[in-house]
């Protein structure tokens, strides 16, 4: 019984496979295909041709050194990315279907993080923004609420004193916007 995308999703959201489960699951098999068969994945000569290639994975995890991977002592269930893990370091081919969904949680993993990573900039830009507010209220008497700022050429200068270039309407917006960190008058 060949693995469906539904039930392979269900199974690789568990904390922990058996090494029966995994080879199974890892070739493509429905992790229940031999349940109540009678069949013993580590008797191979009893297993129909399509389960030879199981079994031979099976061996290969039971008789693995587990060490390299932090597996101090192997009791037969690990958690699916030890399993995934070793298979893929001995090249050994999985399903293509189980590569699918890795990748593709491997792409959720990484929007989560970009998300986080924007979250982290949000938080940079609002202190930055105190930044300027702070040294332009303090240092030039800017204020915020007039509708013109005189200042802003004073400011423009000292910017340009060092090196820097900026221009009057880009100073004015980059202001506009520090001062919404400001608690409301």
């Amino acid at each position: 019984m060949k693995l469906e995308r539904d039930v392979l999703i269900h199974w690789l959201r568990l904390d922990q496979w058996s090494t029966r489960e995994a080879s199974l699951i890892l070739l493509g098999f429905h992790p229940e295909t031999m349940k109540g068969s009678g069949i013993n994945i580590s008797n191979s000569k009893a297993l129909p041709d399509e389960l030879q290639e199981v079994a031979r994975l099976f061996q290969v995890f039971k008789r693995a050194d587990w060490s390299p991977y932090g597996i101090r002592y192997f009791n037969g269930n690990l958690h699916p990315n030890y399993f995934i893990r070793m298979a893929l370091d001995k090249q050994i081919e999985i399903s293509p279907l189980l590569i699918e969904l890795i990748d593709d949680q491997r792409k959720q993993h990484q929007e989560h993080e970009d998300d986080h990573a924007f979250a982290l900039k949000a938080k940079e830009r609002e202190s930055l923004y105190k930044i300027i507010i702070g040294l332009a209220i303090g240092g030039y008497r800017y204020d915020p609420s007039a509708k013109r700022n005189m200042l802003l050429a004073d400011m423009r200068k000292d910017i340009e004193k060092v090196g820097l270039t900026i221009d009057d309407d880009t100073l004015r917006k980059w202001l506009i916007k520090a001062a919404s960190v400001l608690p409301p008058t």
